[in-house]
């Protein structure tokens, strides 16, 4: 880059500049397939060039933000959230400042739009010095022949995805009780996304009696790395029925699996096989909640349930500085950073809410306890 070239942004993307950015992106993250496009369609779009925040010099899109808003439901309770993902930058432009000039021009335009929660595909140092935490508990199991050998269900069928099987796959998502809220265009996106990978992921429907009850996709990725059992939904013995059947007759070998430790159902039936569980955080994953008290305030009904109208009337929320602070009746904590923020509300495999929870008093600490940690949604389809 020299003084004579013309820098520009960050702006949304425009017509002009789409062919331009896709060149970038495979350049960078798909030399061989091409085909960023194809497999995130729900996001490289001309209805969603807006949250396609680029740097642009002498014309030509050099470092590029990308985002896009989801509709999320935790418990039931709707929230509107942010992911990130794609974010690179041009060799001959790196070291310039470019990407952390685009994450605070995307922080602006979340907050103009009112979202509660951005999710980031990445936890690289760029995030977590501006407030991004890794965050939640996941078990991870290793699962392998052994595994196969222990779960031979008989009574549960298992077929791959076809097009007819599309109704089945929304269906079932429904009922999960925290997800993505995904309208059948976009669906068909996310489905069509994940089956054009340069190693398509495999969809599997899971039945018993001609009944369709459970439905999951196992990853490969595009490093070719061990597969991943990516995303789930329906009844979980037959998730866990139906994915020991289908490395049986697949013959693909060892699978991970990551399964939210608030996920008790089906981490239970996989410790109750024997299988070791390593806990982690969310997998390649970190958070920031934009504005703690809207976020607390927004899920105040599913609070109320949890501690009851008497001991939440005297309890309040405030922002202070990035963090935020949580009064009672009769005791106060501070989060002091959204680092904080999102161990406390989401959890964390270290336990480091525990501190906070520990400092507490009174209403405050049966407040804390009683709450958190809250679940959130795995990125599964949606990954950015």
């Amino acid at each position: 880059m020299t003084d004579s070239q013309h820098v520009e942004g960050p702006r949304g993307t425009r017509a002009e500049d789409f062919d331009a950015l896709m060149q970038l992106l495979n350049d960078v993250f798909r030399q061989h397939s091409r085909t960023m496009a194809q497999e995130h369609g729900y996001i490289y779009c001309l209805d969603n060039a807006e949250y396609l925040r680029i740097v642009l010099c002498d014309g030509r899109p050099v470092s590029h933000f990308g985002t896009k808003l989801w509709e999320i439901e935790i418990l039931g309770m709707p929230l509107l959230m942010a992911s990130i993902g794609g974010v690179c930058t041009h060799a001959d432009f790196r070291g310039k400042g470019f990407a952390t000039l685009l994450l605070k021009d995307a922080e602006a335009l979340f907050r103009r739009r009112g979202v509660d929660i951005v999710l980031v595909s990445g936890g690289r140092g760029l995030y977590q010095t501006n407030g991004y935490a890794p965050f939640g508990r996941c078990c991870i199991f290793e699962l392998d022949q052994h595994f196969t050998e222990l779960l031979q269900e008989g009574s549960f069928r298992i077929r791959e995805y076809s097009g007819k099987d599309f109704a089945a796959l929304g269906r079932i998502y429904e009922g999960e009780k925290t997800r993505y809220r995904r309208p059948m265009d976009e669906m068909k996106k996310l489905v069509a996304g994940r089956l054009a990978r340069p190693e398509p992921d495999r969809f599997v429907i899971v039945s018993r009696e001609g009944l369709d009850l459970a439905w999951f996709v196992v990853s490969t990725g595009v490093d070719g790395k061990t597969p991943k059992l990516w995303e789930y939904a329906g009844d979980r013995a037959a998730v866990l029925a139906g994915l020991a059947a289908f490395m049986r007759t697949s013959n693909m070998g060892p699978v991970t699996a990551w399964v939210p430790a608030h996920d008790s159902a089906l981490v239970a039936r996989f410790q109750s096989l024997g299988l070791a569980c390593r806990m982690e955080s969310i997998p390649e994953h970190t958070v920031k909640i934009l504005d703690f008290r809207s976020f607390m305030e927004k899920m105040r009904p599913l609070f109320r349930e949890r501690v009851g109208e008497t001991l939440l009337a005297g309890i309040r929320f405030e922002n202070s500085g990035a963090g935020g602070v949580i009064h009672g009746k009769d005791g106060t904590v501070a989060l002091a950073d959204p680092h904080l923020v999102a161990k406390v509300v989401f959890g964390s495999p270290t336990s480091e809410e525990a501190a906070v929870t520990g400092a507490a008093t009174g209403d405050v600490r049966e407040f804390l306890t009683s709450v958190f940690p809250l679940p959130f949604v795995s990125a599964g389809m949606n990954y950015v």
